[in-house]
């Protein structure tokens, strides 16, 4: 039973029938473009996405998100989406079932990529409704895995596929969706430390540095060579007003220097710090040392000229701002801050393309075993 706290329970409050809209969004514009072909059967469904998965085996990775395409749009009834899209899961769910009955579980692991897949593929093409089944059926298929395999490993397998779906949600702004989705992750594997600064990072747009700072503990425990999750919690920490705990954890990341991006910004931190005590002068000496590691940044140019204009010396800022060029947004550390975290995520996603590789021998043997009786 979940508590009040947990965190599943934190993120989905409030959070209340999206699924319908997209139901309504993708549907309606069939009820104004004239007569559909017949809906697929669920026979033909089954036989068709037999040939699917038999391409998924071959590593035809794009001809089967193709075909499976041709088949969830066929099946799907525009008069009864939802009754349509359950006819549809049980069919490919049967499918799956059968596979596995000669415990190969392995085989899994490519179907659950294919369908993980599946989801961009259908944000791409602006097909909500299918790629909302899509994040459905991954779901419910990996916790399915995890709550049936024997195979240990499963649960934080499941987990990093949760995990790379909701950050590819958090990509597109669905974020009670992404939300649910880390959660259950941590469900699965407590240990999952993308999720965790999934959450986290929501939690820190939200302004619940509580939260946030939970989340990333955690990760950090796990990943202390990580220096964008001590950023991280160092800059909750501040704004949650530890402001002697923040200060201590971003000079240690603006000296060890690892990644440029994370320094430079520990770098303006701790110059807004100095500032706000009242030393303008302490501030321009850690940014002509952050400067001089790093001459490329256009805003270390800029803070030092608003450093010195602080200290009413405006020919000075003035010179300083001759200097700047225009620079893109992709470039700065800030912006690279406030997009969502994908580290831990391409980590993930990287360790799962190989499992998926690995097992498709698996599912080749999986689906010759299963003999299919020739097509309705």
């Amino acid at each position: 039973m979940k508590t009040e706290n947990s965190p599943r329970t934190r993120v989905c409050r409030g959070v209340r029938n999206v699924s319908c809209l997209l139901l309504l969004l993708a549907v309606a514009p069939w009820f104004t473009t004239g007569a559909r072909a017949a809906v697929l059967e669920p026979d033909a469904i089954r036989f068709r996405y037999l040939g699917v998965l038999n391409l998924v085996a071959e590593g035809q990775g794009e001809a089967a998100l193709q075909e499976l395409a041709e088949i969830e749009r066929a099946a799907v009834d525009p008069e009864h989406p939802t009754r349509s899209l359950e006819i549809l899961w049980r069919a490919k769910l049967g499918v799956i079932r059968d596979l596995l009955g000669s415990q190969q579980w392995g085989a899994v692991v490519p179907i659950l990529s294919l369908h993980h897949d599946a989801y961009r593929y259908y944000r791409e093409l602006g097909e909500p409704l299918l790629a909302r089944h899509s994040v459905d059926m991954t779901a419910e298929l990996a916790r399915f895995t995890a709550a049936k395999s024997p195979d240990p490993g499963a649960p934080q397998m499941a987990g990093r596929y949760l995990s790379s779906l909701g950050g590819h949600l958090q990509d597109g702004w669905s974020l009670s969706s992404s939300a649910r989705l880390f959660a259950d992750a941590l469900e699965l594997d407590p240990s999952n430390e993308a999720a965790h600064l999934g959450l986290a990072s929501l939690f820190e747009k939200r302004g619940e540095y509580e939260n946030a700072e939970e989340h990333l503990q955690r990760a950090w425990a796990r990943r202390p060579d990580a220096p964008e999750v001590a950023l991280r919690l160092a800059l909750c920490r501040l704004r949650a007003g530890e402001l002697a705990r923040a200060e201590a954890d971003l000079r240690k990341l603006a000296d060890e220097d690892q990644v440029d991006w994370v320094a430079v910004l520990a770098y303006q931190e701790l110059a807004k710090l100095e500032v706000a005590k009242g030393h303008p002068e302490a501030a321009e000496v850690l940014l002509m040392a952050a400067r001089e590691r790093h001459p490329y940044n256009q805003r270390l140019t800029v803070l030092v000229a608003w450093v010195r204009d602080l200290q009413g010396l405006s020919a000075l800022a003035l010179t300083e701002l001759d200097q700047v060029e225009e620079e893109s947004a992709q470039e700065s550390p800030r912006y690279r801050y406030t997009v969502w975290p994908h580290g831990f995520l391409d980590e993930i996603r990287g360790n799962l393309s190989v499992s998926r590789d690995q097992q498709l021998v698996v599912l080749a043997g999986a689906l010759q075993s299963a003999a299919p009786e020739a097509g309705p």
